[in-house]
């Protein structure tokens, strides 16, 4: 099982992730921003030995939002 701060993390980088895809460059003045704290996010997961996928919900993996 995923500790709650790694889950906080990474659940953190998936609403991120969403939020950079629904604004595309150009239309959303703090995209610069929003992506470097992504890097931070996915950086700080890849630390602890997860992966953004880990927190994907998908069949293999139950740890999603």
């Amino acid at each position: 099982m995923i500790p709650l701060e790694i889950r906080q993390i990474g659940n953190a980088a998936l609403l991120l992730r969403e939020a950079i895809a629904l604004h595309p460059v150009g239309h959303h003045p703090s995209i610069e921003l929003e992506r470097k704290a992504m890097a931070l996010l996915v950086a700080s997961l890849a630390e602890q030995g997860y992966s953004l996928e880990d927190f994907d919900g998908s069949e293999d993996n139950d740890e999603g939002l």
